[in-house]
């Protein structure tokens, strides 16, 4: 299982989040070019985290999947860039359609994984089960918001309250994932402590 003394990396996906909800409230135009590059430094924080517990910090209490997020994390990069390299060749739409085929693979294997790793925490009569599976539900919430703007940009049919919605749930989501990770340090901590 994931070590929860690693606060950092829930706290720079709440500025990643940040960012996602500035870009949609502020109405950036052709703002999916800046979606791929700041989720592929979400990717890159995640690979290099994993290669980090498993080689520097060696702390990690499993290293296959470590190592194995790390490098589906990796793939996700290159998957990305590839159609970022493609996007100038492209129409907007079918880019637009490419990048939300990839952050949705990206979330739906969030989600399986943490809806897995929540309910071992929680046979296991641990409380981080409950945070995980929360976290789980609001990655299926951004799945939706994304499907939206994905979709109205499909259609042409992109208006200021679907991009208002998208980035105030961005930006709460920022909030709720800092404090996530602040509750999931402070738990860890207590629970080592009674060890």
């Amino acid at each position: 299982m994931d070590n929860y003394n690693t606060t950092w990396l829930g706290e720079f996906k709440s500025v990643i989040f940040l960012a996602l909800g500035v870009l949609a409230i502020f109405k950036i135009p052709y703002m999916m070019p800046f979606i791929a590059y700041l989720f592929i430094v979400l990717f890159g924080m995640i690979a290099l985290l994993r290669i980090g517990e498993v080689y520097f910090l060696k702390r990690t209490k499993n290293k296959v999947m470590d190592l194995f997020a790390a490098f589906l994390n990796i793939g996700f990069i290159v998957w990305t860039v590839s159609e970022l390299v493609k996007y100038p060749h492209e129409d907007y739409r079918v880019f637009a359609d490419n990048i939300f085929l990839i952050i949705s693979v990206w979330l739906i294997l969030l989600v399986v994984w943490g809806v897995i790793q929540g309910l071992y925490f929680i046979f296991n009569k641990n409380i981080l089960g409950n945070l995980i599976l929360i976290e789980s539900i609001l990655s299926l919430l951004l799945l939706f918001f994304f499907y939206r703007v994905t979709s109205a940009i499909a259609t042409d049919n992109l208006d200021e309250r679907i991009l208002t919605n998208f980035g105030i749930f961005c930006i709460s989501l920022a909030l709720i994932s800092f404090l996530h990770a602040r509750v999931v340090k402070f738990i860890a901590k207590k629970q080592d402590e009674e060890r």
